[in-house]
């Protein structure tokens, strides 16, 4: 004897199937375009740590002095996050 599934039962397994295949697409594009991009990502190639502490460097003596050492402490960190900022990262 044939047995008919209900449409129920249809919808439910549809509904499964369509799950199944859109998580399985899901991952094949995480593999094979989010994954790689991150694994790419390094700094700018034109980035110079050492001109960004060059730049640090001449700010706090203008702006402090040339022993910024000798600025009070709160005042020297204070002025050497300014110039990180008008440097860049640093």
């Amino acid at each position: 004897m044939h047995e008919t599934k209900s449409p129920l039962a249809r919808l439910v397994l549809f509904m499964i199937a369509l799950a199944v295949a859109g998580s399985v697409f899901a991952g094949i594009h995480y593999y094979a375009v989010d994954l790689p991009q991150q694994k790419d990502a390094r700094a700018p190639s034109n980035l110079d740590a050492r001109g960004i502490m060059v730049c640090i460097e001449d700010c706090m003596i203008k702006n402090c002095g040339y022993d910024h050492a000798a600025c009070p402490f709160p005042s020297n960190v204070q002025q050497r996050v300014r110039c990180q900022g008008i440097c860049g990262s640093g």
